[in-house]
């Protein structure tokens, strides 16, 4: 990898890293137990809506 391929990215990821955190927060409050499938609606409406706003198709 070039340095400025790493210092760009370097950048994004710090440039981001309250929004990751926050994020991650709130996928650890959602969390579900594995046991009950019904249960894991939160973590995953969570993880789509991400998706799609970043253009994915979920």
């Amino acid at each position: 990898m070039n340095d400025q391929l790493v210092r760009d990215l370097r950048h994004d990821v710090e440039s981001r890293q309250g929004e990751m955190v926050r994020f991650l927060e709130a996928l650890v409050l959602a969390e579900s137990p594995s046991v009950v499938p019904e249960s894991q609606c939160p973590v995953q409406s969570l993880l789509a809506r991400s998706l799609r706003d970043d253009g994915f198709r979920v």
